[in-house]
Parts: C-alpha cells; sequence; structure tokens
C-alpha cells in the first residue's frame, strides 16, 4: 500500500529543519515507522503545488489549532481538498482548539464527517475528548517509540 502522511506543522510535514523538541517524539515519524515495518511505502512530506496524489492508497492529515505553528495551512487545505476520503490525523492534546480556529478556513462540518485517528494509550477513550466527530481511531503509537540513550544510561 502506498500511504501520505502530511499536515500543517512543520512535524507533520516532516521539515529538516523543525524546532528541535518536536525531534525528540513525533506521532507523524511514529506512524510512518509502523506502516514501513508493515511493508508499506510511506512518504512523509509537504505536497508540492497542484500535485496529484491520487495514487496514494491512504492519506492522513495532521491538523493542528490554527495558529503560529500552523505554518503549511496552504498544503493542509491542498490535501483536504484534494483527498476527501483523507483521515484527520491529531498529535497533540490541543486538539480542542482545532474546529474552532479552523471554522472561519475550512468547512468544518465537512470535516467532521471524516475519520479522524487519534494517538491513545490502548484504555484511552475517544468519546471524552468530546470531538464532534462520529468516528475517531485509535492506535496506541508507544510500541514504537525507542528512549533516547541518555535515557537508557540512568
Amino acid at each position: 500500500m502506498k500511504i501520505l502522511i502530511t499536515g500543517v506543522t512543520d512535524t507533520h510535514v516532516n521539515d529538516p529543519n523543525r524546532a528541535s523538541s518536536t525531534k525528540f517524539v513525533s506521532i507523524p515519524e511514529l506512524m510512518a515507522k509502523g506502516y514501513k515495518l508493515q511493508g508499506h511505502t510511506v512518504e512523509h512530506r509537504a505536497l508540492r503545488v497542484n500535485e496529484d496524489i491520487s495514487a496514494f492508497d491512504k492519506v492522513f492529515i495532521y491538523l493542528y489549532p490554527y495558529d503560529k505553528h500552523a505554518r503549511h495551512v496552504e498544503n493542509g487545505i491542498n490535501a483536504l481538498n484534494r483527498r476527501p476520503d483523507a483521515y484527520i490525523c491529531l498529535d497533540d492534546w490541543a486538539f480542542q482548539h482545532i474546529i474552532p480556529t479552523w471554522k472561519n478556513i475550512i468547512d468544518v462540518g465537512a470535516l467532521t464527517e471524516r475519520t479522524w485517528v487519534a494517538p491513545l494509550f490502548p484504555w484511552g477513550n475517544a468519546k471524552k475528548m468530546s470531538l464532534p466527530v462520529e468516528n475517531i481511531l485509535t492506535w496506541d503509537p508507544s510500541p514504537l517509540y525507542e528512549m533516547p540513550p541518555v535515557h537508557q544510561r540512568v
């Protein structure tokens, strides 16, 4: 399966110049790693202008509240418009602010009708997120996380 992972922040599009604090652990990177381990072809990046992304079997678009950290808004909107079947992904606990901050930018009704994907521990409950989204899939990225060497020395 051919998979595209993209979004609206530097971390979402795998920008090599993103803040070092986001390189410690990245939910989109863990998602890419997981799919690659399963043998899938994964591209984790921003879209090119007018890029045709129809060849991807699955598209995952990470959203973040519309603020200064959402530096790739056009990328997210482009992907959302090109792939109405794309999954909306969350990677930050600021998810409560996504819908209110994006309501004047995109059709929130169409956004909430999509399938969303949230990183939760197995005992997590997506209903407690209180999002107006009918279908939220959950996954636990923690098995893919490797402790940094400094932690192993302690």
